[in-house]
């Protein structure tokens, strides 16, 4: 991951850019003989400034810390506030009354946003996601929210797509759903093995509730001469490589599972999915408390330069 910094000092960055975040420093008003409400006005347009030096603006900002000297000035700062803020997108936020660094500070303001479309994602950014990723092989709370599961989606399907069949279809389990994916698999294994134990059905069971969300990833395959039904399957499976690393770049960890459930009718039933349809994995998505050990990629017993 790439980091970078800007307008920094001996001290401190004024702001810097990780992984698609804008962390700012705290901002204090330069005329400090302006009233609250005048050094709150100082300090957002300071913010302003800031933003856009980095490629982003207040509207991508997700949080703000507010910390006065004087709690009893919240009115006058909130008049500068209310006036700033982009309507439409009110980060969250904090007010603390607090003893700043002197005296003639009545206000500061820190702020942390999204990076803008120019300042998100280098070029060494996406190499080092895709060299450092590894599966997960415990996986935790917290996992993606619902806006991040949809990012984890679209980048699903910005997959090359022969003819854009869209072939991709997805089954996103959260909590009890996950419960209806294990009876599903160890129904399974019920009738691949009759007299399999109790103890191992619930094992089963168990496996859907490996991670916190479970995302199963089928082909709806079209019979097309032209477009024959393994660059469908080839789409698809591109399109959970693009969904895991997207993960990896947004701080999660996952794992790609497949096993006889996947290619069994009655989970494509209790996951709603066409008869046609052909689950090509499940991707278990969450925190990861530990990762497999990151492979060495070795290409020249793989590869003939011709």
């Amino acid at each position: 991951m790439s980091i970078r910094r800007f307008e920094s000092s001996a001290r401190m960055s004024q702001a810097v850019v990780a992984n698609g975040v804008v962390y700012l420093a705290g901002q204090v008003a330069d005329d400090t003989t302006a009233d609250v409400e005048g050094q709150t006005r100082q300090v957002l347009a300071e913010i302003d400034r800031l933003l856009a030096l980095v490629g982003t603006d207040k509207r991508r900002i997700l949080s703000a810390n507010i910390y006065l000297a004087d709690i009893g000035d919240f009115a006058a700062m909130n008049r500068a506030w209310e006036a700033w803020v982009a309507s439409d997108a009110k980060p969250a936020r904090a007010t603390i009354e607090a003893k700043l660094a002197a005296p003639k500070y009545r206000v500061e303001v820190q702020v942390t946003a999204l990076a803008g479309e120019a300042s998100s994602a280098t070029p060494a950014d996406v190499l080092e996601t895709i060299m450092l990723r590894s599966s997960a092989t415990k996986l935790v709370e917290p996992a993606p929210d619902r806006a991040q599961l949809e990012t984890l989606l679209r980048a699903a399907v910005r997959a090359p797509d022969h003819g854009r069949l869209a072939p991709w279809r997805f089954a996103v389990l959260q909590g009890e759903a996950r419960a209806r994916l294990g009876e599903a698999m160890a129904e399974v294994l019920r009738q691949r093995t009759p007299d399999v134990a109790a103890e191992v059905l619930d094992g089963e069971r168990r496996k859907a509730l490996r991670a916190p969300v479970v995302i199963a990833v089928a082909v709806s395959p079209q019979p097309l001469p032209k477009i024959p039904e393994v660059e469908q399957i080839a789409a698809v499976a591109a399109g959970i490589e693009n969904l895991i690393l997207a993960a990896h770049a947004l701080g999660f960890g996952s794992m790609w599972k497949t096993g006889p459930a996947a290619y069994n009718p009655i989970v494509n039933r209790a996951l709603g999915f066409e008869p046609t349809d052909r689950i090509l994995g499940f991707v278990y998505l969450g925190t990861a408390v530990t990762r497999a050990p990151v492979r060495a990629a070795e290409i020249d017993a793989v590869t003939r330069w011709l």
